[in-house]
Protein backbone atom coordinates (compact mmCIF):
# COMPACT_ATOMS: atom_id res chain seq x y z
CA UNK A 1 0.00 0.00 0.00
CA UNK A 2 2.95 2.43 0.53
CA UNK A 3 3.81 1.97 -3.35
CA UNK A 4 0.61 3.32 -4.09
CA UNK A 5 0.57 6.20 -1.69
CA UNK A 6 3.97 7.20 -3.12
CA UNK A 7 3.27 7.15 -6.21
CA UNK A 8 -0.23 9.15 -5.35
CA UNK A 9 1.68 11.56 -3.98
CA UNK A 10 4.19 12.05 -6.62
CA UNK A 11 1.60 12.39 -9.11
CA UNK A 12 -0.10 15.16 -6.98
CA UNK A 13 2.93 17.04 -6.62
CA UNK A 14 3.84 16.88 -10.20
CA UNK A 15 0.30 17.78 -11.12
CA UNK A 16 1.04 20.99 -8.49
CA UNK A 17 4.25 22.07 -10.75
CA UNK A 18 2.53 21.18 -14.25
CA UNK A 19 -0.14 23.76 -12.86
CA UNK A 20 2.54 26.14 -12.08
CA UNK A 21 4.37 25.82 -15.05
CA UNK A 22 0.92 27.11 -17.23
CA UNK A 23 0.19 29.61 -14.51
CA UNK A 24 3.27 31.40 -14.93
CA UNK A 25 2.97 30.81 -18.99
CA UNK A 26 -0.55 32.31 -19.27
CA UNK A 27 0.78 35.25 -17.32
CA UNK A 28 3.61 36.31 -19.45
CA UNK A 29 1.26 35.71 -22.79
CA UNK A 30 -0.89 37.51 -21.38
CA UNK A 31 1.71 40.01 -20.90
CA UNK A 32 2.87 40.19 -24.57
CA UNK A 33 -0.23 40.40 -25.89
CA UNK A 34 -1.33 43.03 -24.04
CA UNK A 35 1.91 45.07 -25.03
CA UNK A 36 1.40 44.09 -28.65
CA UNK A 37 -2.56 46.01 -28.20
CA UNK A 38 -0.74 49.15 -27.12
CA UNK A 39 1.27 49.04 -29.92
CA UNK A 40 -1.12 47.87 -32.35
CA UNK A 41 -3.43 50.99 -30.75
CA UNK A 42 0.34 53.19 -31.11
CA UNK A 43 0.53 52.04 -34.97
CA UNK A 44 -3.26 52.70 -36.08
CA UNK A 45 -2.62 56.43 -34.28
CA UNK A 46 0.57 57.46 -36.58
CA UNK A 47 0.56 58.84 -39.80
CA UNK A 48 1.87 56.72 -42.70
CA UNK A 49 2.13 57.79 -45.89
CA UNK A 50 0.49 54.84 -47.21
CA UNK A 51 -2.17 52.41 -45.59
CA UNK A 52 0.31 49.28 -46.94
CA UNK A 53 3.23 50.27 -44.18
CA UNK A 54 0.70 50.58 -41.60
CA UNK A 55 -0.36 47.21 -41.98
CA UNK A 56 3.17 45.74 -42.19
CA UNK A 57 4.10 47.49 -39.08
CA UNK A 58 0.88 46.39 -37.49
CA UNK A 59 1.71 42.43 -38.96
CA UNK A 60 5.06 42.57 -37.71
CA UNK A 61 3.73 43.43 -34.12
CA UNK A 62 1.87 40.54 -34.50
CA UNK A 63 4.22 37.74 -35.72
CA UNK A 64 6.91 38.86 -33.16
CA UNK A 65 4.67 38.60 -30.32
CA UNK A 66 3.13 35.06 -31.83
CA UNK A 67 6.75 34.25 -31.99
CA UNK A 68 7.48 35.24 -28.45
CA UNK A 69 4.23 33.42 -27.75
CA UNK A 70 6.00 30.29 -29.07
CA UNK A 71 8.88 30.56 -26.74
CA UNK A 72 6.22 30.48 -23.63
CA UNK A 73 4.42 27.76 -24.61
CA UNK A 74 4.70 24.63 -26.44
CA UNK A 75 2.18 25.07 -29.37
CA UNK A 76 2.01 29.04 -29.57
CA UNK A 77 -1.70 28.99 -29.31
CA UNK A 78 -2.06 30.87 -26.37
CA UNK A 79 -1.26 34.47 -28.55
CA UNK A 80 -4.35 35.03 -30.85
CA UNK A 81 -3.66 38.52 -31.93
CA UNK A 82 -5.13 38.32 -35.66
Amino acid sequence: MTDAQNDLVDAITWLQYAAGLTVTAKKQVAELVNAAESAIRIIRSMPFDNENDRQQAIETVIKDTHEGCRAKTATGRACNLS
